[in-house]
């Protein structure tokens, strides 16, 4: 989690927190995901419970769809800005 942490404080830190999260969840491992969705794109910021995993990003936009496992400030401020770009 506190990689997730430091992720999220870089990122206000930096002004580089472009949209209010359009989500806020635990899922049943009691991982915390941040989710950001336009219309026909979304990303999700997914912290692990566990501090010997390492966060990561899911993105989706219809059938394209990844993952990015090394996960920095900078990375996510430029997948925020990609989920509510012209698609």
């Amino acid at each position: 989690m506190k990689h997730c942490i430091r992720i999220l404080a870089e990122l206000f830190r930096g002004g580089n927190l472009v949209k209010v999260p359009t989500d806020v969840s635990a899922d049943r491992n009691a991982d915390i995901r941040i989710s950001w969705s336009s219309d026909h794109r979304e990303i999700e910021l997914i912290c692990p419970s566990s501090e010997e995993e390492t966060p990561y990003i899911y993105y989706s936009s219809g059938a394209d769809y990844g993952l990015i496992q090394q996960v920095s400030s900078a990375e996510l401020a430029k997948r925020i800005r990609w989920a509510y770009s012209a698609t």
